[in-house]
């Protein structure tokens, strides 16, 4: 006789497990390929908010590429793939080879999913930092994900620009001083957009990336587009599911637009001028960001 499930087949207790980090783990999680299988991501996400991590979410269908600019521009920690269609060794090591590519080599990158235990160590060979096979715990998941944070440096060791914007961001945004010879400048167009969850914020403004995007293409004078989205900390555990980029398709957009994800407390975000400044005064000429949404 089958018997009634009347309660969790586990428990995972919602806590801030990120204390005395140097700052909250910023994870990208990322699926690329044709891999449509999402639901074992989003499970993980959960319990990586839940645990105090900010995490990105690139959605579905990524390249190598793609995923390589969104961990750059977000100025993650960790890359976190997620793997279920036996494309672990070729995609793999395309990843590290675009994060090179980007101005990151020194980004980690974890990947689990369906690994089979033969395939570990070319994987490890090539670069990719930690493997999570079936049967891994989300507590596992959480410690290997702190376990790649380490203290900001002020500089991007590689000097790449976009990257290294992507770090004044984070110093700013973490109350810290920016370098000295980082240049502030405010955007020549500068929009804002706010509304209740779920009115369509973030499409809105991926349409219009890619509608500036498309004009400037036949107008270069018109600069290049930024956006800076923002989403609330969890009042618990000081976590956050940064989900706005996957509304953008940056398969198609690429370098063309900057994209950068904040979790905040509250309406009161002092830093925000600041970061503005920062993003206008990244680049000159046809690579400045001119419009920022």
């Amino acid at each position: 006789m089958a018997s009634t499930l009347e309660g969790a087949t586990s428990e995972f207790e919602k806590k801030d497990r990120c204390e005395g980090l140097d700052h909250r783990p910023r994870v990208l999680l990322g699926k690329m390929g044709l891999d449509g299988h999402d639901r074992g991501v989003k499970v993980i996400a959960r319990a990586l908010r839940d645990s105090g991590v900010h995490v990105i979410y690139s959605g579905l269908w990524q390249t190598p590429s793609s995923l390589a600019i969104s961990a750059r521009d977000e100025d993650c920690d960790v890359i976190a793939a997620s793997m279920m269609s036996n494309s672990h060794l070729v995609l793999g090591p395309k990843l590290l080879e675009a994060l090179a590519s980007v101005g990151r080599p020194d980004l980690p990158v974890h990947m689990g999913g369906i690994l089979p235990q033969e395939d570990i160590p070319a994987l490890k060979e090539a670069g990719i930092a930690a493997c999570f096979t079936t049967g891994t715990g989300l507590l596992q998941i959480v410690e290997a994900v702190k376990s790649a944070v380490k203290p900001y440096a002020e500089r991007i060791e590689s000097g790449h620009p976009t990257a290294q914007l992507a770090r004044d961001i984070s110093m700013a945004h973490e109350e810290r001083a920016v370098r000295k010879d980082a240049k502030r400048r405010r955007p020549k167009r500068v929009f804002g957009f706010t509304g209740a969850p779920g009115a369509g914020k973030s499409t809105l403004v991926a349409a219009l990336a890619a509608e500036f995007t498309r004009r400037a293409e036949d107008d270069p004078s018109l600069g290049r587009v930024a956006v800076l989205a923002f989403d609330p900390k969890s009042p618990i555990t000081g976590g956050a599911l940064l989900g706005d980029r996957l509304r953008v398709d940056f398969n198609r957009l690429g370098e063309n637009v900057y994209y950068r994800s904040l979790a905040i407390r509250g309406e009161d975000y002092h830093a925000v001028g600041d970061i503005v400044d920062l993003i206008g005064g990244a680049n000159e000429g046809e690579k400045a960001y001119d419009t920022l949404f």
